[in-house]
């Protein structure tokens, strides 16, 4: 096999595993729907923690999509990566769910509202590369927990 033979073999396996791995396999085997959703039923947020002053990723009780990544519609000068503590504003008082569009503000601290994004649907692993730490296993701790 010539050299250029040899490296687009190398990049032809290298794609495929990329690939392979951006399928979103969950550990019991089973595709992870990728579809972002508009809203998640705030009863069902277990926890949730910033990853940057643009992104929140919240934990919720769901076997299908246990873990969202929001991207908020703007930065939020005063979230920081770790933050755990928000106060949200609904768009529309009474509203059972968290929806793109209502806001939060970083618990105890004066600031604009930060306004949600829509809820995309993210991995196990995807959330631990995020926070830069793994998360805990099943019966241990959990991330933590939201006000």
């Amino acid at each position: 096999m010539t050299r250029s033979n040899r490296r687009q073999s190398f990049v032809f396996v290298c794609g495929a595993l990329m690939l392979v791995g951006a399928t979103g396999a969950r550990a019991d085997g089973k595709e992870l729907d990728r579809t972002p959703v508009q809203c998640v039923a705030e009863q069902g947020i277990a926890a949730n923690e910033a990853v940057s002053d643009r992104a929140v990723l919240f934990f919720v009780r769901s076997k299908t999509a246990p873990i969202y990544r929001n991207d908020l519609k703007a930065v939020c000068s005063t979230l920081h990566k770790g933050e755990t503590q928000f106060d949200y504003i609904k768009a529309q008082a009474g509203k059972k769910q968290l929806c793109s569009g209502d806001g939060f503000k970083v618990h105890r601290k004066e600031q604009l509202p930060c306004t949600l994004g829509t809820f995309q649907p993210i991995t196990p692993e995807e959330a631990e590369k995020l926070l830069g730490r793994p998360l805990a296993t099943e019966g241990g701790a959990q991330p933590t927990k939201k006000n």
